[in-house]
This record gives C-alpha cells, structure tokens and sequence, in this order.
C-alpha cells in the first residue's frame, strides 16, 4: 500500500513514518521544504494540498498534520479553522473522489473534560477554538463512513535528537541542570507514547475497520505525578520537582480538566507510563 504521512516530520509523524515502512510504502509530507524526499505542502493552500495528492496518488492518507497551539488557535480562529478543520475535509473529498482511505489524528481537546469518561458515541463540546477546530476535521465521517477518526490524549516518546521539546524533555532538562521545576497538580492527564499510536495504527491495516477510536492509556495522572514518574524511571531525585495546584485552574484559552478517553472499540493494550518510559531510557533519550 502507498501511504502518505502529513506531518512526517513531527513528532508523532516521525513514528508513524519509521513503523508504516515496515510494511507500506510511505510518502513523506511537511510544510517545510528538505532536500530530502518529502513532499511540501500548506494546510493554508489549498491547491498545494492538491496537487500534492495528485502527485503521489496515495491508497491511504494519515492525516497527523496540524495547528496545534491552543494560544495562538484562540487568537486567529479563522486560521485554525482553516488549518485544522477546511483542509482536512479537502483532503477527505480528494479520498473519496480518488477511492482512497483517510485517518484523522483527532484530540481529547473535542470534549470539556466536565463529564469524563468518554466513550466514542459521546457528545463532544470543546472549550477552546482549538478543539473547536479539531472536531470540524472530525466530518469526515460525513463525507465518507469508512474513514477513520483516531482520538489521542497528551502523547510522549522518542523519535531522535531532533524531537520538538515536550513535557518529558522539559522535565529531564530540568532535572539535569538541578533546577526546580514548578508543576501543575490540577489537570488529569492520561499520556500515550507515540510507539503505541504508531503499532494501533498497524493493527487497524491488518483487521480492518471504520469510525471513530479512542486511543489512551488508563492511568489518569497530573503532570505533577507524571513528573515524579519521570525522574524515578531516569534515576533522578524528585526533590525540585513542586507541586502546584494553581498553576493551570485559571488558564486562558480554558482547556479540559479531565478527559478520559474509553476505548469501547477495540482490545488493544497500550503501554503503562512506566514502561513507556523505561523505553525511552533504554533509547538514552535525555
């Protein structure tokens, strides 16, 4: 199968990237211009988006490209509507026209977090122009029911050095420069490693199926308790790391509490935090 990856060289893009090829034949895509093998594109141009389709002629797109800063999507709605939400159903109407297969990286972001749990059939009611904006792409059911929808929560992992600063990189460079790092205890959060999208994603090719899935670990956490998880796991001690139970209540754009995505659809195990950690260790990804 010819794959093409949007976002290839994000940080989950760079997974699915690195395991679709085991198998497939991957079409790499970004926004900005390599002198490697990728395909250049913007969500902002339409016609680039097309022509890029034209060209490669993918059997499946996995649409992982985004705008994913909540700050700046509350600020210029107009382009995350744009971005996040108009391109992704111009890149499912080429899908169907082209009798192609489309897999949309959605967010937990869709739901306030008020009524968790939430199950694939609840209704989605965003805080913030970001999730408003994620949900739009999710109308690609409409245009074609056999397309799939993958929601994901906070994601971590290892890629390679390259990889764009997240919250365990922000947690170990702390801890190695012995600086004390102030942390939220309010939000819950249920982190997936990137690995596990990547090997779900596999599994959904080989079975086959349609709609929306719901992909999460099950341990709900503040970053505070992920943090500590983190220093334990990389062999640091978590005296400067500071509980703070202020430090996200008030947060503007407003941004969920508590989003517990249920997998009702499937039966896939995805990974304790620790043990996605103690693989990032053994991959010496400080």
């Amino acid at each position: 199968m010819k794959i093409l990856v949007t976002g290839s060289s994000g940080f989950l893009g760079k997974k699915l990237v690195s395991q679709l090829s085991i198998d497939h034949e991957v079409v790499e895509s970004h926004i900005i211009q390599d002198e490697g093998a990728a395909r250049k594109f913007n969500l902002e141009d339409f016609q680039s988006i097309i022509d890029l389709l034209d060209s490669s002629k993918p059997d499946l797109i996995v649409h992982g490209a985004s705008w994913a800063d909540v700050d700046k999507c509350e600020e210029n709605k107009e382009k995350a509507s744009r971005v996040n939400g108009e391109a992704t159903l111009k890149i499912a109407r080429w899908c169907k026209e082209n009798n192609a297969d489309m897999i949309y990286i959605s967010s937990d972001y869709i739901f306030s977090g008020n009524n968790s749990p939430y199950d694939e059939d609840d209704k989605a009611h965003p805080v913030n122009h970001y999730g408003v904006s994620k949900l739009a792409g999710e109308q690609i059911l409409d245009i074609n029911e056999q397309f799939k929808v993958f929601r994901i929560p906070i994601l971590y992992g290892y890629n390679d050095e390259g990889d764009k600063n997240t919250f365990v990189s922000e947690v170990l460079t702390a801890l190695k420069m012995n600086d004390e790092l102030a942390v939220d205890n309010y939000r819950i959060k249920y982190p997936l490693l990137i690995d596990d999208v990547a090997d779900f994603l596999r599994h959904i090719l080989n079975i086959g199926g349609n709609g929306i899935y719901h992909l999460s670990s099950d341990e709900p956490m503040t970053r505070f308790e992920w943090a500590l998880k983190i220093a334990a796991v990389f062999g640091f001690p978590s005296d400067l790391i500071i509980k703070d139970n202020e430090l996200e209540k008030d947060s503007y754009p407003s941004k969920p509490i508590h989003v517990q995505l249920v997998n009702n659809r499937h039966n896939f195990t995805f990974k304790t935090v620790e043990n996605g950690l103690a693989l990032m260790e053994r991959a010496d990804a400080i």
